[in-house]
């Protein structure tokens, strides 16, 4: 199954961000994907996945995508 460049696996972020430090700690993680979260910069999909809801574009702005939609920049 192909996972949209914008939607991450929850395993697959905290083995990226592991690297024998805080990362290494599940709680960790999930507490930070939460607060992220509560600012509207990403969304939990369910299932472990998490679906990114902004990005900076190029002029150092914000591309909203609050329905969950691709951002093009």
């Amino acid at each position: 199954m192909l996972i949209p460049a914008d939607v991450w696996d929850f395993d697959e972020l905290r083995t990226t961000l592991g690297s024998g430090g805080e990362g290494d700690d599940p709680s960790f993680v999930r507490n930070a994907l939460f607060w992220w979260a509560n600012q509207g910069v990403v969304r939990d999909e369910g299932g472990g996945r998490w679906r990114l809801l902004e990005r900076a574009d190029a002029s150092g702005g914000v591309t909203h995508s609050p329905s969950g939609a691709l951002c093009h920049l």
